[in-house]
């Protein structure tokens, strides 16, 4: 069994929980965005010289939902196996255990890191568009400062 094929059989049994998280993480960022939308002003610190972005609370919401994702999919990926049988199913397979776990780790880490980081992008776009029309910089006019 080669490493590709144990990749696309555990994709395939994890799809949901691992798409679910990044939703969750996906809509955090987007409710972040929205939330310096809706209350510029406790977000959106105004200098002579510069604007600095300010968080309201001294906690980011994608920070907390990152670390909760994370923790949830960890927990329902072994559980699930346990509950379906498919850690036997796998231990079956003529593929050594630490493989299988450091797969299914990196399947873990590499959707969190990848939907926290689609999540910052969309929270810095929303942002950034908040800026632009806040201060009338204009579609380019922005470069003339």
């Amino acid at each position: 069994m080669t490493k590709r094929t144990l990749w696309q059989l555990l994709w395939r049994h994890y799809r949901v929980i691992v798409l679910t998280g990044i939703v969750a993480l996906l809509l955090a960022g987007i409710k972040e965005g929205y939330s310096i939308v809706q209350r510029p002003s406790l977000y959106i610190a105004v200098n002579e010289t510069s604007f600095t972005l300010t968080s309201a609370n001294g906690i980011r919401m994608g920070l907390v939902v990152s670390i909760l994702v994370s923790l949830v999919i960890g927990v329902v990926l072994f559980l699930n196996d346990n509950f379906t049988n498919f850690d036997q199913y796998l231990f079956s397979l003529p593929v050594p255990r630490r493989q299988i776990y450091r797969r299914k780790i990196g399947l873990l880490i590499g959707t969190v890191v990848s939907a926290y980081v689609l999540a910052e992008a969309i929270y810095g776009l929303i942002t950034w568009r908040v800026l632009v029309n806040r201060h009338g910089w204009g579609e380019l006019g922005w470069l003339n400062l």
